[in-house]
């Protein structure tokens, strides 16, 4: 079973997706509307981002960080790669506010 095939019920969840719409629309009631208004997922994140995120977290300290060269050299073999798009990575510019 993939992630993609898990229904997950996010009302009642602080989700804006799901609990937001009435205000947003002005609404009493929106259960019978199928929000596609906002670009939110409705499915859990893969095993490997999870852990990773749990990873990064037990170090209990977090502070800012600089855009490491592995970092910048995967958003240009990204887009190289998913896109044909090359890019120099001087064009990419880390900002922080």
């Amino acid at each position: 079973m993939s992630i993609f095939d898990q229904t997950i019920k996010r009302r009642c969840t602080n989700s804006v997706k799901w609990d937001a719409m009435e205000k947003v629309y002005g609404l009493n009631d929106a259960s019978d509307i199928l929000p596609m208004w906002v670009a939110d997922m409705d499915f859990a994140a893969p095993t490997a981002v999870s852990k990773a995120l749990q990873q990064h977290a037990e170090h209990t300290i977090f502070g800012y960080s600089y855009m490491s060269e592995e970092a910048i050299q995967s958003i240009v073999d990204w887009q190289n790669t998913r896109h044909n798009w090359h890019i120099e990575k001087e064009a990419i510019l880390f900002c922080m506010n």
